[in-house]
C-alpha cells in the first residue's frame, strides 16, 4: 500500500497571498465547472492551478511527489500571476461626453444668462487658422462672435442638457476630469472662470482660476478635477465679467471633453 503523506499547511509570508490560499482551499466544494477560472490560462493549466492550491492549502492529502510537485507548480504560478497582472491590464481613456457647438441641435442644449454668449462661427479674435477661427471645425462659443464684448457686463454660458439635469459625472474611482481649449483677450479687471452647479443654477462654485488679461493662442487648460461631484448631474457654465475699464475680443471656448480612466484587460479571450 502507498504510504500517504499530510503536506503541512502552507503559511503565506503576505495576507494578500493568505486570502488567496484561503479561497483556493474553498475550490474542491464547486462544482467542476465554477472552479478556478483565472482568464489568463489554458483549461488544464486551470485544474492543475486549482487542484496544487487545495494541497498546499491542507485542504487534502496528497500520496504522491507528483502532487507534492503540483502544490509547488501552483504557488509559483500563483505569485507568477500576482507579479504580472499588472502588466496585464492598462489604464484607457474614454471620452464620456464632449462639446464642439458644430451640431446646431446640440446648441439648443446651451443657454446664456443675459445674450453676451453666442455659439456659431466667429469673425472675430483668434486669427485665422486653414481658413478658420475655430479651434477645429467651423464652430465655437465666444463673448460675442463678431467683435468686442460689452462693459460692465456678466454673463455665464450654462450646459442644460437635452433634459435639463446638465451632465452626470463618472464614479471617483475613473477619476473624472474635463478639459477644453480656449483663447482669451481681456480688458483691465476683467475676466472668465469655469464653474458648476448643483443644484440646478440656485448656486456654483469655482472650478478654475480667473483668466485674464491675453493668453497665448488656442490653449489647453490642464485636466480640472470633478471627483467632488463623481455620481452627481451638474450643469457646467462658463462666466464671464466686464468692468469699465476698457474691452476686447473676449473669451472663446471650444471642444469641451469629460474624461475618465477605465482599466481594460490587454490579453482578451
Amino acid at each position: 500500500m502507498r504510504k500517504q503523506i499530510q503536506v503541512p499547511p502552507f503559511e503565506p509570508a503576505t495576507s494578500t497571498a493568505a486570502r488567496l490560499l484561503e479561497a483556493a482551499s474553498h475550490l474542491k466544494h464547486r462544482p467542476p465547472r465554477q472552479r478556478l477560472r483565472t482568464g489568463f490560462l489554458a483549461p488544464w493549466a486551470e485544474r492543475r492551478l486549482a487542484a496544487g492550491l487545495a494541497a498546499c492549502s491542507g485542504s487534502k492529502p496528497v500520496t504522491d511527489r507528483c502532487s507534492v510537485l503540483s502544490g509547488l507548480g501552483a504557488v509559483c504560478a500563483l505569485w507568477t500571476l500576482l507579479l504580472f497582472l499588472p502588466l496585464m491590464l492598462h489604464a484607457q481613456t474614454t471620452i464620456d461626453w464632449q462639446e464642439d457647438w458644430e451640431s446646431p441641435s446640440i446648441q439648443d442644449n446651451w443657454y446664456p444668462d443675459t445674450g453676451i454668449w453666442q455659439m456659431g462661427v466667429p469673425s472675430y479674435g483668434p486669427p485665422v487658422v486653414n481658413g478658420q477661427r475655430a479651434h477645429q471645425g467651423t464652430n465655437c462659443a465666444a463673448t460675442i462672435l463678431n467683435g468686442n464684448y460689452p462693459d460692465d457686463r456678466q454673463d455665464r454660458l450654462v450646459y442644460y442638457g437635452p433634459d435639463g439635469l446638465g451632465v452626470v459625472i463618472p464614479a471617483a474611482s475613473l477619476n473624472p476630469r474635463l478639459r477644453f481649449w480656449h483663447w482669451w483677450s481681456f480688458g483691465v479687471n476683467d475676466f472668465g472662470q469655469v464653474q458648476v452647479s448643483t443644484n440646478n443654477g440656485v448656486t456654483w462654485d469655482s472650478l478654475s482660476p480667473t483668466y485674464s488679461t491675453t493668453g497665448v493662442g488656442w490653449f489647453q487648460v490642464s485636466p480640472i478635477s470633478l471627483s467632488a461631484y463623481a455620481g452627481k448631474s451638474v450643469r457646467l457654465g462658463f462666466y464671464f465679467e466686464s468692468h469699465y475699464d476698457g474691452v476686447s475680443s473676449g473669451w472663446y471656448v471650444d471642444d469641451i471633453t469629460l474624461l475618465a480612466t477605465h482599466c481594460v484587460p490587454m490579453i482578451t479571450a
